[in-house]
Parts: structure tokens; sequence; C-alpha cells
């Protein structure tokens, strides 16, 4: 492999050890007693070649968008949503982006996501990765999780609700009443559920059930006690 890609590699009844020489890293297993049993997975990226743009939250953040070169339908689509959602985010949350430093929002693989979601955020190292296959709002949702995440909320169904009520609300796209449950027996919106590589049409329902009820209740809510006092309750969550 290209020594600048960053990879992720999953190896099973065999490990893989690199050996990097000039611009090159090979990958080799020590003597398998059973090669057939051999298998992995690797996914690759490079972002040191990706076609790079920056734009200033107006708090001041910065965020750093990395599309495949190769595609520019895709990031000159995920730069309009951003440019037009980074304003109303901060504004309807009441404060800027939290930490310091970039926010990077790189172009993915669907298979790096596991097939079945969009994109995630990891608040820790400041990334949203998001899917090859365009989906309006992703990057609004994704963003979101800056505020909204496992730091502010125990339970998931809050940090996702909120997340898609500000992704709702910024590109006017309201979540409505999600309907009836598609699973078994009564929602549990505490005991999140997530949708594997493999997940069947009623586990993807159910995850979609699951996000659409979440941004349903607290859209309710913030349409309630309006959007000062919504900056309020997000304040006192927040400080």
């Amino acid at each position: 492999m290209p020594s600048a890609f960053e990879l992720e590699l999953d190896a099973h009844n065999g490990t893989l050890t690199p050996t990097t020489s000039a611009a090159t890293t090979t990958y080799t297993t020590e003597e398998l007693d059973n090669p057939l049993q051999f298998w992995a997975c690797v996914l690759g990226s490079d972002p040191e070649h990706s076609s790079t743009s920056s734009f200033v939250s107006p708090s001041g953040r910065t965020i750093e968008l990395q599309a495949w070169p190769e595609d520019p339908t895709w990031n000159d689509r995920i730069r309009s949503e951003i440019s037009n959602a980074l304003p109303k985010l901060e504004d309807l949350v009441g404060r800027g982006l939290p930490g310091t430093g970039p926010i990077v929002v790189r172009e993915v693989s669907t298979a790096e996501l596991g097939g079945t979601y969009a994109g995630t955020f990891d608040p820790e190292a400041s990334i949203a990765r998001v899917s090859e296959v365009f989906q309006a709002g992703t990057v609004a949702h994704e963003l979101s999780h800056s505020w909204f995440n496992d730091s502010l909320f125990v339970d998931r169904w809050l940090s996702e609700g909120s997340a898609e009520w500000a992704r709702a609300t910024v590109t006017d796209d309201p979540c409505g009443d999600p309907g009836e449950f598609p699973g078994t027996g009564h929602p549990r919106l505490a005991t999140w559920e997530f949708a594997g590589p493999r997940a069947s049409v009623q586990e993807l329902e159910v995850v979609g059930y699951e996000y659409g009820a979440a941004c349903y209740l607290v859209s309710t809510l913030a349409g309630e006690v309006g959007p000062d006092r919504m900056h309020d309750v997000l304040g006192a969550l927040m400080d």
C-alpha cells in the first residue's frame, strides 16, 4: 500500500506486520499453519491528497473539508451545505462550536461507515466522516454532534435526537410524528439499537424509527419552550 494511506486493518487467524520502504508499506503474516483460514478487512484513506477547503464559523471555529479529488460533485454539495448550515447551527444552539483547532469533514467510502450509516462524528478527534453517497443534511447532523454527544448526555437518544432537531431546523426539514413502531413490542429509546453491516430490513426500519422519534421529541420540546428558553436549557447543560 502507498505509505501515505491511513489504514484500518482487521486480521483474523493471523497477524499482519508492516514494513515500509520508500513510499510503500508492505503487510506480511507470519508462517501460517492454515493459510486458507486467514482473512483480513482493509480500509484505507489518503487525506493528504484530498481536495481541501476551509470555512470559518461566525464564532471563529475552522472547518476543513477533505474531499476526493475525483469527486467534484460531492465536494460542491458539501461545501454548499457547510456554508449554509454553520451560521444557522451556532445561532440555533446559542453558542459557538466548542473546542479548538479545526473540525475535519472527510469524504469516506460507504464501507468505512459499515454500509448502513451516512456519517459519523468523533468529538475527541473532531472528525466527521461523511459517506461518498451524498445525503442532504448529513453534515449539519454530524457537526451538531460537536455539542450533542456522550459528554453532554448519558442516553444516546438525546444526543441523536438533539442533532436531528438541529439538522431539521437549519435545513427546514421538520421532524414529523414517527408513526407506528416497526419492531416488536414497544419502542425503548433508552436502549438505543444500532444497525450492523448485515442489518435486516426490519432492523433498518427500527433504527430509522429511533432517529425519527428522538428528533420528534426534542423538536416538540423546543417548539414548546421557544428559542430563547431553549438557549437557556442548552446553556445550563453545557456550562
